[in-house]
């Protein structure tokens, strides 16, 4: 399957319907104000009311006043443009499964995050993507066009998977160039060993709004395979040789719900949103249905 096959034009229709549900209300402000965290946005006619001595001539309705002798000025109100951070695991374990019908990590990530690109597009928001492997980031501003989406999906189909993974630098760059809350959402298979809690758990005290897309095969969650055989690790290349169980499978599938487990209570204990999804789920259900059922998008 190649990549972001699973983003067609006829999803790309159904995803305009949607839109992100940013944990903190979008507000609209009166123009002139400061909108403080947030930047840009469109300004939209609200109201009218009478004028009073100062006003700016320029929100003088002239076509009232001429037929109404009704002297008014117009107001208007700017909605907020919030920026949506979009974080893609890279490393060689993404690339996992490589022989199968369904697409493969990474494919699906990629897929994901193009689809709440385009969400956050459609809606004028500002968007900036990052990938991330190894203890490096690589960023490229999408912007606010949904336009752009074009080209965020050649860039993603071009993305070459490798090295370990390493999701705190990620959001650590989130932090630097933000420097105010945004939307972060961080599309991995959590195979991360580093220091990537505690900077979570960081940036949500700090009030940005966090969610986990936690996307793994079906082989990771229920793994067919059984007797002796040699396994490597995709990230360090390690080597072992062992025989694999019913019992042994067994406990494999114990000690994988446990992880997905303690990763699920740690979010909750730090108000960030946590879904997970395997890549054999329909696509557009998981778009659809699933992540406005998690609550982040509507």
């Amino acid at each position: 399957m190649s990549r972001n096959s699973l983003i067609n034009k006829d999803l790309l229709a159904k995803l305009e319907r949607l839109e992100i549900a940013f944990r903190h209300s979008q507000q609209v402000r009166p123009e002139g104000e400061r909108s403080g965290a947030h930047h840009g946005g469109r300004i939209e006619f609200a109201d009218y009311r009478e004028y009073s001595p100062g006003d700016d001539f320029r929100h003088i309705d002239w076509n009232v006043l001429s037929r109404t002798n009704d002297l008014v000025v117009k107001q208007f109100e700017r909605d907020e443009q919030y920026l949506i951070t979009l974080l893609l695991d890279r490393s060689a374990s993404m690339a996992f499964p490589q022989e199968d019908d369904s697409p493969s990590k990474i494919e699906y990530g990629a897929a994901c995050l193009a689809a709440l690109a385009y969400i956050g597009l459609a809606a004028r928001q500002r968007v900036e993507m990052a990938t991330f492997a190894g203890g490096s980031c690589e960023w490229f501003p999408v912007g606010s066009d949904k336009s752009r989406i074009f080209g965020l999906i050649d860039r993603l189909r071009a993305l070459e998977t490798g090295g370990t993974t390493s999701m705190a630098p990620a959001l650590e760059g989130t932090f630097e160039r933000s420097r105010q809350p945004c939307l972060i959402v961080l599309v991995t298979d959590l195979l991360d060993e580093g220091r990537s809690r505690e900077t979570l758990a960081t940036l949500a005290a700090k009030g940005f709004d966090i969610s986990i897309l936690h996307v793994v095969s079906r082989d990771e969650v229920e793994p067919a395979a059984r007797g002796r055989m040699r396994l490597r690790d995709a990230e360090t290349g390690d080597i072992v040789s062992l025989r694999i169980t019913d019992a042994d499978a067994a406990e494999y599938r114990r000690a994988f719900r446990n992880f997905g487990e303690d990763w699920s209570s740690f979010c909750g204990k730090h108000d960030v949103r946590f879904l997970s999804t395997t890549t054999d789920t329909p696509f557009e259900d998981f778009i659809m249905k699933y992540l406005r059922h998690g609550g982040l998008v509507r």
